[in-house]
């Protein structure tokens, strides 16, 4: 006859594969862009604000990554792929 006292009380263990990106946040401003932000008011093309935009996400999504490397190109034009942290 088969036991029965134990039955349902066996302690299931789950694993949860988490799969977790390395993050590269790239900004870049343009030589064009740094023209227009210097006729408007508006500091959204600024590299300070890029880089505020993707911290943002990054805290927001910080379960999901490993870590966040941050690459600047500030004043190359984005045509020339000769830019230093392109």
């Amino acid at each position: 006859m088969a036991r029965t006292a134990n039955r349902g009380t066996q302690d299931l263990c789950t694993f949860r594969n988490v799969l977790r990106w390395n993050l590269g946040k790239y900004i870049q401003l343009s030589k064009e862009d740094m023209k227009k932000a210097a006729e408007e008011t508006d500091n959204s093309y600024s590299v300070k604000n890029q880089s505020m935009l993707l911290d943002d996400f990054q805290l927001t999504y910080a379960d999901e990554f490993l870590s966040g490397e941050t690459y600047i190109d500030d004043g190359c034009t984005g045509t020339d792929t000769n830019r230093e942290d392109f």
